[in-house]
């Protein structure tokens, strides 16, 4: 009985940590740049409040630009989710600006859910600016989705192997 106590205990506790990873730490735009994502202002977003989240569907595309009031040199976009960071694009930006559409299927690998997209511009001055995407689709589809599930259907037969056993000490 103790045993099972620490495994849903340490359970909890794994799913605890995952949920709060997903959380990024607050970003604003930094350097002489301005970005947009699907036409809204990063700088204005917070890349930690989910209300301030981007929402997009599996199958759009999604439009990225950032443009400098200095020359910029390369690119990189990053995409991050439950703590797992990789890199989705990058090139090089033309004078001072560069724009990039993204389809949404071919980047969120992990289905719905928050993602945090951070990117990076390089040149005579360094941009940095982070948002989070929230991408609409069937929860139970996640890695997170499959997890609830999994953690249910186990809980389920312990529940029932312990209503057997009972039934087993109770009956004459």
């Amino acid at each position: 009985m103790r045993q099972r106590r620490r495994l849903g205990s340490l359970a909890l506790a794994v799913c605890a940590t995952i949920a709060l990873r997903t959380s990024p730490a607050s970003a604003s735009m930094t350097g002489p740049c301005t970005a947009t994502v699907n036409g809204h202002d990063v700088a204005s977003l917070s890349a930690s409040t989910p209300s301030d989240a981007i929402d997009v569907k599996e199958s759009d595309t999604v439009a990225v630009k950032a443009q400098s009031s200095s020359a910029i040199g390369e690119y990189r976009i990053q995409l991050e989710y439950a703590g797992i960071h990789w890199t989705v694009a990058k090139g090089q930006a033309t004078d001072n600006s560069w724009s990039r559409d993204v389809k949404v299927n071919s980047y969120a690998r992990y289905g719905s859910g928050l993602y945090r997209v951070h990117g990076v511009s390089g040149g005579s001055s360094t941009c940095d600016g982070a948002v989070l995407i929230n991408v609409d689709g069937q929860p139970l589809t996640t890695p997170l989705g499959l997890g609830a599930v999994a953690f249910i259907l186990v809980g389920a037969a312990n529940l029932a192997a312990t209503v057997r056993r009972a039934r087993k000490v109770v009956a004459p």
